[in-house]
């Protein structure tokens, strides 16, 4: 396994630990990879974007579940998947320990421009596939949100809809959704981000 689809993998960390035992037996390559998960997990814990619950199953266990942030690749619930650790898709500009959360808002709002040019990201309220380039008019202009509540994560939305977002959240919860592995791409090439400027994603704090 190379290390670039190793890094595709990192969202799967926790299912392995179930069905293939402790780190140890995985060997070298699958070890390195629960280091950049782990990079990541530690990282949203330091910027107080991991979601916790604690339940108790019927044995009186306690159970304590945890979440991170996840990203919406369009409406429906099946569409969140977990986000990547910027080093493993060689986003430039900055390493993931140095980056602050408007730095990481940079690397996932050309994380989003990515998965528009490639076709598989759609409009979290209307459901249209968006897309990318330059003058668009205003019914295609998009703008990447952050969601930072009962459940924390980012999406893609049209202009237009941005209203009737909240209604559509009212309620919706980090233990709720199951999100997948993402999309793999390689942001290599991808433009430095311009600050202060509107294309970073905006935090959106609306879930009325």
């Amino acid at each position: 396994m190379n290390r670039q689809v190793m890094c595709r993998l990192t969202g799967e960390r926790r299912e392995w630990y179930s069905a293939l035992g402790t780190p140890g037996h995985w060997g070298s390559e699958m070890e390195r990879e629960s280091v950049v998960q782990d990079e990541l997990m530690r990282w949203f814990e330091r910027e107080g974007m991991l979601r916790y619950r604690i339940e108790s199953d019927e044995t009186g266990e306690v159970v304590e579940e945890i979440r991170a942030p996840m990203i919406a690749l369009g409406p429906h619930d099946e569409d969140w998947v977990r986000p990547s650790n910027p080093d493993c898709l060689h986003y430039p500009w900055k390493h993931l320990e140095d980056m602050t959360l408007d730095d990481f808002n940079d690397y996932i709002y050309r994380w989003f421009e990515e998965a528009v040019g490639h076709g598989v990201i759609r409009c979290a309220h209307c459901g249209r596939l968006l897309v990318d380039g330059d003058d668009l008019p205003d019914a295609d202009t998009w703008d990447a949100l952050l969601l930072d509540k009962e459940l924390v994560g980012w999406l893609a939305v049209h202009f237009d809809c941005k209203k009737q977002l909240p209604k559509k959240l009212k309620g919706l919860h980090a233990f709720e959704l199951e999100p997948h592995s993402p999309p793999f791409f390689d942001l290599a090439h991808v433009p430095m981000p311009n600050r202060p400027s509107d294309s970073s994603p905006t935090t959106s704090t609306e879930r009325t």
